[in-house]
């Protein structure tokens, strides 16, 4: 995710969608900048049972930044579903 991040920061994107790292275990991260991750990390091999609570949170705090780009569904559903897919394709 962190390298992810820095390339399209160095193409011109924008990040989005920081995430605090508090319900989170882990050593340490690319991805994190000014003590929160760039996105939304996701476990699929030892916390799978969030991911599904951790998409909805993500997806509802992002809807504002987003809403005006045109950037997401204007349903959870249609969302999380999204979401999902990116992420069991990438698993």
């Amino acid at each position: 995710m962190g390298i992810l991040g820095q390339t399209i920061e160095e193409i011109g994107g924008q990040l989005t969608g920081e995430t605090e790292t508090r319900d989170y275990i882990f050593n340490d991260s690319r991805a994190l900048r000014k003590g929160k991750f760039i996105g939304l990390p996701l476990d699929e091999d030892y916390e799978a049972d969030k991911t599904e609570d951790r998409v909805d949170n993500w997806l509802e705090r992002i809807r504002p930044e987003l809403k005006n780009r045109g950037g997401l569904p204007s349903r959870t559903e249609e969302g999380r579903r999204q979401v999902m897919s990116m992420t069991k394709s990438v698993h």
